[in-house]
């Protein structure tokens, strides 16, 4: 698999779904998708109020589309930690200011474990566009 068939994965196939595991691969390119995309939209819709002024309903509404690919990264970060051996009540602890650098290095070094009780041994994803 690589980089945008696990995104397209991520935001197509499993949407919302926690049930499962995911690569440390397909986590991390989800994670760089969604912070550049996050990006790239505020400063487009920084120039369009630079540009055309204060512009209410058209800004209220351009402001919150990238928050509909956050029920996404909830599901690959829970299925990031059932691929390294954890619960995905886990993901609650990246809420917690001091403990959540824990959860970050869980998800982002911990090696996945051979087939555990989460399902098998998800595909690795390659660095290829």
């Amino acid at each position: 698999m690589n980089i945008g068939k696990a995104v397209k994965n991520c935001i197509f196939t499993n949407y919302a779904v926690i049930k499962g595991r995911a690569s440390r691969g397909e986590f991390l390119s989800y994670v760089i998708f969604y912070v550049l995309f996050f990006i790239l939209w505020d400063c487009m819709i920084m120039s369009l109020i630079g540009w055309f002024g204060d512009i209410n309903l058209i800004d209220f509404v351009l402001l919150y589309v990238p928050f509909a690919l956050f029920p996404p990264l909830v599901s690959v970060s829970c299925r990031r930690f059932h691929d390294c051996g954890k619960s995905a009540w886990m993901f609650l602890i990246l809420l917690v200011p001091i403990l959540n650098l824990y959860g970050l290095w869980v998800l982002c070094m911990t090696p996945g474990q051979d087939a555990n009780r989460f399902g098998p041994v998800p595909p690795e994803v390659r660095l290829v566009l």
